[in-house]
């Protein structure tokens, strides 16, 4: 702006955004130059740009290059740029991203390739090299709810070509340990639907039960336009539920010697528009799954149930200054006879990942003896702000907000629990190493701790 001080970067950073903005606008063959006239009697600088943006051009045929076995069909559906469209390098990046996401390769370079700069059709070279055909992956962290977390896993790549991908997955901590297998068949018989079959072992170890689940999972994925992913299928899922108080028991009538089985269809959305995943400074994230478990599936307890969770970046001032926000609704409803959901179907809040000042799963319904008992609605919200301390090191301010109801109709605002609190995040290659210190605002008992202490990886959300 006109009487803001002469620098550099600033005279540098005003040619590259003039380059930029053709570059992503059709004129790929684009030329700023610039010229700085100093007046030293004034203390002026005047800056004269002369611009050439050639021919106005056009994405033209991409050619595939390397030695592999990966099908071109599969990388072609990546490419974020169709034939003829208007050039622009944006979606060019964008490919790249959506070529590396599928974690088929180790190096993915997309380049115009050389033609005369009169030309308004540019073809582009993707050239790729595939990822090693078996990788192994292990982590070891630890946080204050779920104390030591052990992760380690096993993926084999391009299963008879394709693209297919087979994983087999590890993982323990105090709270949850599992040990699940998932085979994707991207482009099934050539479409564009992507088939997902999984199972697992999961051992669940709440405050208030403990719950043992087998089950299985077959969904159908599909890339929609904007971004948009959709997915639908069938899980099967067989429940065991153990440690659960007497008072809990009496209130819901349930046995801790029976098993559970839940059959149900389900769908889903998910669109993520963030700019990166371990340190998100813009765009945001919806999710939305959509779940139905009636007697004509086979299942023994029979619901519906829904949950919606958005997530949004702004980014205050030149990504230091970051501004998070999260908000979650959930509704499960009985249908066809069923009285109660049982305990490992029904919605908890509290914690780390929910509302940070109370004990994990503290909020919402508890029995005669003060053991959760979760609800059929959830309403959670966050909001974060994110800035900069010193090189690496990270503070955050937050709100937390949320509370579990026994039923949809009793969902009120006016009964939601807060928290605040402060923290530090260290950047690290594999995330945020956090800190917290949080305070619940409105205690449900004197007795409740007046701060919660959090230690773990990872952003909250």
């Amino acid at each position: 702006n006109v009487g803001d001080r002469f620098t550099e970067r600033t005279y540098d950073n005003l040619k590259s955004l003039h380059l930029d903005y053709l570059l992503n606008h059709g004129y790929p063959h684009a030329d700023v130059q610039g010229r700085v006239y100093l007046d030293d009697k004034l203390n002026t600088a005047a800056i004269v740009l002369t611009i050439d943006p050639g021919p106005l051009s056009y994405f033209g045929q991409t050619r595939i290059e390397g030695h592999r076995d990966t099908p071109d069909y599969l990388i072609r559906r990546q490419l974020a740029y169709k034939e003829n469209e208007l050039f622009d390098f944006r979606k060019v990046y964008q490919s790249q991203r959506n070529l590396y996401k599928l974690d088929l390769f180790s190096s993915v370079a997309i380049s115009p390739e050389e033609i005369p700069a009169t030309e308004a059709e540019i073809p582009l070279e993707v050239k790729v090299v595939e990822a090693k055909k078996r990788s192994v992956t292990g982590g070891l962290g630890w946080g204050t709810e779920d104390q030591i977390r052990a992760r380690l896993g096993l993926r084999l790549r391009n299963l008879g070509g394709g693209g297919r991908i087979l994983d087999f997955e590890g993982r323990y901590s105090r709270i949850d340990s599992s040990f699940a297998s998932s085979f994707t068949n991207p482009q099934l018989w050539g479409s564009y639907n992507d088939l997902v079959v999984s199972s697992g072992l999961f051992f669940r170890d709440y405050p208030a039960f403990d719950d043992r689940i087998l089950s299985g999972e077959t969904r159908l994925e599909r890339q929609l336009p904007w971004g948009i992913k959709a997915y639908g299928g069938y899980m099967i899922q067989f429940d065991r539920q153990s440690d659960i108080p007497g008072t809990t028991q009496d209130l819901f009538r349930e046995s801790q010697d029976r098993t559970f089985r839940s059959s149900l269809a389900f769908l889903g959305l998910r669109l993520d528009t963030s700019d990166d995943v371990v340190y998100p400074t813009r765009g945001g994230m919806l999710l939305a799954h959509g779940e139905a478990a009636p007697s004509w599936l086979g299942s023994q307890v029979h619901f519906t149930a829904a949950r919606v969770e958005g997530r949004r970046y702004l980014d205050l001032w030149q990504k230091k200054f970051i501004l998070a926000t999260r908000a979650v609704v959930g509704l499960l409803e009985p249908i066809q006879g069923t009285q109660e959901i049982p305990l490992f179907r029904r919605f908890y809040t509290g914690g780390f990942n929910s509302v940070r000042g109370y004990r994990l799963y503290a909020l919402g319904p508890v029995d005669a003896a003060g053991n959760p008992v979760g609800g059929n609605s959830l309403l959670e919200g966050s909001a974060e702000l994110r800035f900069p301390v010193y090189k690496d090191l990270r503070g955050v301010g937050f709100v937390d907000a949320g509370n579990a109801f026994p039923t949809i109709s009793s969902m009120d605002a006016g009964q939601l629990k807060y928290g605040a609190g402060f923290g530090l995040r260290y950047l690290t290659p594999m995330g945020p190493v956090g800190l917290d210190l949080a305070f619940p605002l409105n205690r449900i008992q004197q007795k409740q701790s007046s701060f919660q202490v959090y230690i773990t990886i990872g952003q909250t959300f």
